[in-house]
């Protein structure tokens, strides 16, 4: 299997966006089995999406998950989780513990090269600012479909 075209790296409230639009899991679900985009997950995103009103519909968006880019005491899971560089972890972290979840997530997209998708202003801006590629849901939408539109 050939290494996927497109990656992206959504965090969890871009979930609830995505399953509210219809067609888009279909959508991913099809460019995910042609090896033309793919979406990551780690087991902290795993924990947001599987919790609270519509996990059940998140959880039907086609992913895969890798280990966090980041050890974080207590989030941490041996021999799956890898040891990243300490930025982008912690500006994204930031002062205290509110958003090691958001660092987390940063800090996987950079170290697998995906695409960070969030509509959280906070997290774009200090995503951009450690060069993590990052968009929107409007931004991600039309690039899911110009890839549908390409596979013909």
């Amino acid at each position: 299997m050939h290494e996927p075209m497109t990656r992206f790296f959504p965090d969890a409230m871009i979930y609830d966006k995505i399953v509210a639009l219809p067609g888009m899991v279909d959508a991913l679900r099809k460019l995910k089995e042609r090896g033309a985009l793919i979406l990551y997950s780690t087991h902290v995103l795993e924990e947001q999406i599987s919790t609270g009103k519509g996990a059940d519909a998140r959880l039907t968006v086609p992913r895969e998950e890798v280990g966090a880019g980041a050890l974080v005491v207590g989030l941490w899971r041996a021999g799956v989780d890898r040891l990243g560089h300490a930025e982008p972890f912690k500006t994204v972290r930031g002062e205290g513990q509110r958003h090691v979840a958001d660092a987390v997530i940063a800090a996987t997209a950079q170290m697998d090269g995906a695409i960070l998708v969030t509509h959280d202003k906070r997290l774009f801006a200090k995503a951009t600012v450690q060069s993590i590629p990052t968009i929107n849901f409007p931004a991600f939408e039309a690039v899911v479909r110009q890839a549908i539109s390409a596979l013909g």
